[in-house]
């Protein structure tokens, strides 16, 4: 039996979530870096991260994984 379209969409969702997130955290917040983690130009990459409502660092530093999940990582 198929999920909901509703359901799959919203798996979809925080799958992409997860994706970009996980990216930001190995790319340390830098976005172009990210960007070329994820195979995509940085444009396309800020594009998705305001798709998916994701906010990013206002500057580059190393974070833990405490201080990333404050930030909604």
């Amino acid at each position: 039996m198929a999920l909901p379209l509703t359901s799959f969409q919203y798996h979809m969702q925080m799958s992409a979530q997860c994706y970009l997130r996980s990216i930001i955290r190995r790319a340390n917040g830098e976005i172009s870096k990210a960007a070329k983690l994820a195979g995509v130009n940085r444009t396309h990459f800020y594009k998705m991260l305001k798709k998916y409502k994701i906010s990013t660092p206002k500057r580059r530093v190393n974070l833990g994984n405490a201080e990333w999940r404050a930030l909604g990582g």
